[in-house]
């Protein structure tokens, strides 16, 4: 059967973990209000993120909860709408946010929804440390 959900109103995240507890349901949509945040966290709802800001504040209250929250981040590719950009500064960011802590990275997502796959298009998974072959016109260490 069907295991994962994505959404994007935290209403429809919070009644799909309500009634298929064993299903995971993601909210492509940032959530920014603190009590929004806590009652994903708390539904082990896994959470977009978009801003270094927005990873603060989901790591303070997983946190403060005693929870990890799976996070996804979003990666705006020229659409200009929501997400990071993909450059070096970037890359940055994400890698603060994890040190925040109480985050865990399950995937990343475009602006059209395109999910997880620019790493084969990137080639910069799993290539830690070395010269990335092409992110984008940008060359930097993946």
């Amino acid at each position: 059967g069907i295991r994962n959900f994505a959404v994007t109103d935290l209403y429809d995240a919070l009644i799909l973990r309500e009634n298929f507890p064993e299903a995971e349901s993601l909210l492509l949509t940032p959530c920014y209000e603190a009590e929004d945040i806590e009652k994903a966290v708390l539904s082990s709802v896994t959470l977009s993120v978009d801003s270094l800001e927005n990873a603060e504040l989901i790591s303070q209250i997983s946190v403060d909860a005693g929870k990890t929250t799976t996070i996804h981040i979003k990666i705006d590719t020229g659409m200009s709408r929501i997400g990071f950009l993909p450059n070096a500064e970037s890359k940055e960011i994400i890698e603060k946010a994890i040190e925040y802590g109480g985050t865990t990275i399950r995937s990343y997502t475009s602006s059209l929804g395109v999910t997880g796959s620019y790493q084969d298009f990137l080639e910069v998974h799993t290539k830690e440390g070395k010269e990335c072959p092409k992110y984008f016109g940008h060359s930097f260490l993946c």
